[in-house]
C-alpha cells in the first residue's frame, strides 16, 4: 500500500520506508493513498482474535510489503 504526503510533495512510498523516514520529506503527515475497507463478514471472523492476532490483522490492511505470521487466516 503505498503512502503519501498530506501536503502533496512526497513520491508514493511502501510501509517499510515511511516508517523509516518519520514524515514526509515535505514536513506533512505520511497517510495511506487510500483507505482500506473492511467488511462484515471480516469483523465477525475478527471478533475470535486474541489481541495480538487482531492487531496484525488491522496492521496487514496497512503494512502490505511486510511479511505476516502464518498463524494468520
Amino acid at each position: 500500500m503505498p503512502f503519501i504526503s498530506t501536503r502533496g510533495g512526497m513520491q508514493p512510498q511502501s510501509f517499510s520506508e515511511t516508517l523509516l523516514e518519520g514524515l514526509a520529506p515535505d514536513g506533512g503527515l505520511a497517510v495511506p493513498e487510500v483507505m482500506p475497507t473492511v467488511d462484515g463478514e471480516t469483523l465477525e471472523r475478527w471478533r475470535a482474535l486474541t489481541y495480538p492476532q487482531l492487531a496484525t490483522e488491522v496492521l496487514a490492511l496497512f503494512a502490505t510489503d511486510i511479511p505476516v505470521p502464518t498463524w494468520r487466516g
